[in-house]
């Protein structure tokens, strides 16, 4: 693969809007470096930009794993020394109900996915990007945090 290749990393890619993100990216000639906790949902997304004459490496990455995201910003520099597009697309809802019916470990996992994960992505890839020419990073979020949403308390914290 060309060392000057535009390079965007998409975390929860296995499915719905980070897979739509990949497959498009690919298109338009980046290389993507696509993340999800299940390596079967990513061979999906991996098949669909294949097919369409794109390249992708898959990376099963849980977002609680925060020495992984480590590890990926440094094996990112090692291969390509640069990160063109970040999208930080991976949340995870937790149990729908009163969140008093949350456990305190799922509440965590809610805050680590979609928060703290968001801090170590920064921290890990801003020197990458830092090396692009056009860097751009995206982080979604959900309406849930302007739209209330009954039972949808763990998310509703973003």
């Amino acid at each position: 693969m060309n060392k000057n290749k535009n390079i965007a990393l998409i975390t929860g890619a296995g499915s719905g809007i980070g897979a739509a993100t990949a497959i498009v990216l690919a298109k338009h000639d980046y290389h993507t470096i696509i993340t999800g906790k299940s390596l079967s949902s990513l061979d999906k997304t991996e098949k669909t930009i294949v097919d369409n004459g794109g390249s992708c490496t898959l990376i099963k990455l849980d977002m609680n794993d925060f020495t992984g995201i480590d590890k990926l910003g440094l094996e990112i520099f090692k291969r390509w020394k640069k990160l063109d597009i970040l999208i930080s697309n991976a949340a995870i809802l937790g149990t729908l109900g009163p969140i008093h019916h949350q456990s305190n470990d799922e509440f965590i996992d809610v805050l680590n996915v979609n928060l703290v994960s968001n801090h170590r992505l920064i921290r890990s890839f801003e020197p990458l990007l830092k090396n692009s020419d056009k860097p751009k990073a995206c982080f979604l979020s959900s309406t849930v945090a302007n739209e209330v949403r009954p039972f949808w308390g763990g998310l509703c914290c973003f």
